[in-house]
């Protein structure tokens, strides 16, 4: 497998469901183990405590954001800055996933090793927010190669107040870089999942187009909630 830095976002608000992004992610692979990025010190303190690394943002929130409420745009901005950080650590590529991102296959993380390594232009891969005609790119699922461009792109000073949120300014600037989407039968996102479920089998599931305090009961409902009941 490629040398690659992992990592998710995530505050105390958000832990359980980043807790079953990560138990899932350990279902299929024991050589991956993720960077986590807090937003406050209690989730920093309880996934340390669990033995990931762990980093604090200067954005500090700790409670759960949905889409489109209050803060929900500032905290999407947090996965760019903590892309950029972790390039300017130098690893080949960065990998970042949402915490509603739900591991069913390797070929999940290695298939995006296998694009990256058969096309040396690509710059980014990641999912459609839609199926269909419609485009638009999602960015809870990135894969990203470490070059001077995306140094620059990933850069705070691009976006941190310009731009009302992470996928906007990814979808207003896509042009920037070399771009590959993945297919919805095996990276789908919600809707394409929600509708389509029984018919495919997906590599990964992002449990978006629900808000978040009904995150999990929907996993649960498709059998893709990994945590101990309390």
């Amino acid at each position: 497998m490629l040398d690659f830095s992992t990592i998710t976002i995530t505050n105390i608000g958000y832990e359980k469901l980043t807790n079953n992004s990560l138990e899932s992610l350990k279902k299929i692979t024991n050589e991956i183990k993720p960077t986590i990025y807090c937003m406050d010190e209690d989730s920093l303190e309880k996934f340390k405590n669990l033995n990931y690394n762990t980093s604090l943002l200067e954005f500090k929130l700790s409670s759960l954001c949905e889409y489109m409420k209050q803060n929900w745009a500032t905290v999407t901005m947090q996965k760019l800055v903590a892309i950029h950080r972790e390039l300017l650590l130098n690893k080949p590529y960065v990998f970042m996933f949402d915490g509603d991102i739900v591991f069913k296959d390797i070929n999940a993380v290695t298939k995006l090793c296998e694009i990256m390594n058969e096309n040396m232009e690509l710059d980014l891969i990641c999912q459609n927010e839609y199926q269909g005609s419609k485009s638009e790119l999602n960015t809870g699922y990135l894969f990203v190669r470490n070059n001077e461009k995306t140094k620059q792109f990933f850069n705070p000073s691009n976006y941190i107040n310009k731009y009302p949120n992470d996928q906007y300014y990814v979808n207003h600037k896509k042009r920037l870089l070399n771009i590959h989407v993945l297919s919805n039968v095996k990276f789908p996102n919600g809707k394409y999942f929600y509708e389509n479920h029984e018919s495919i089998k997906p590599y990964m599931i992002h449990f978006n187009f629900v808000k978040g305090h009904q995150k999990e009961s929907k996993m649960k409902n498709y059998n893709c909630w990994y945590l101990k009941q309390s």
